[in-house]
């Protein structure tokens, strides 16, 4: 195993509920360096926007959803069906370990879409962030970019309209969390994620 490199996934849904359909993938591959300082691209030529993917879905869309990622039905004509999309997606991946903002969301659209989760590691990265982290009183993605990379935050989130630029956060998020907190392997996430798990 190999417990240098994971794949980040993201994925936006039509809603909250347990029945909820994907609306739009992505992801990016990351690695640590070999010095252990922080997180990059396994692949730095291939830009994160190019793994960003729209789903087409029967389920509605709430409004909430709309508001938050700007994904509505007619932005959507066009795209694969959403389970195609997952399916697709999750075959390409080459790492045993996935990290997930909130991997028990992201396990239950994949599990809607048919994708055997049990093939994978799933870290919880605001999970482990909360443990480390117990005072921040928020944990989203976008508390976090402002919380440990406010460069980026002040340059990007005005301009975040859909997921697609989550992705790229996440991956900031979690090299500057590793560095500060001495995780040098996806092992050493993982472990930490299971201890949430458990706890």
């Amino acid at each position: 195993m190999n417990t240098k490199a994971a794949t980040i996934i993201d994925i936006k849904a039509t809603d909250r509920t347990r029945y909820a359909q994907a609306t739009q993938v992505a992801s990016s591959q990351i690695m640590f360096t070999d010095t252990s300082q922080g997180v990059i691209e396994a692949n730095p030529k291939k830009p994160w926007e190019e793994s960003h993917r729209l789903c087409y879905v029967r389920r509605s869309i709430t409004s909430e959803q709309k508001g938050l990622y700007g994904i509505h039905h007619r932005e959507l004509d066009g795209a694969d069906y959403y389970k195609n999309v997952l399916n697709d997606v999750m075959a390409d991946v080459e790492t045993d370990y996935i990290v997930c903002h909130n991997a028990k969301q992201i396990m239950q659209l994949l599990s809607n879409a048919g994708v055997p989760v049990d093939a994978f590691d799933f870290i919880c990265m605001s999970s482990v962030i909360k443990k480390l982290y117990p005072k921040l009183g928020s944990y989203t993605i976008a508390t976090l970019i402002y919380e440990f990379c406010e460069n980026t935050a002040i340059a990007c989130m005005p301009h975040n309209w859909h997921g697609r630029h989550d992705i790229g956060f996440m991956r900031e998020i979690f090299g500057h969390v590793s560095v500060l907190n001495d995780l040098h392997t996806m092992q050493d996430w993982y472990e930490l994620s299971l201890e949430v798990a458990h706890g």
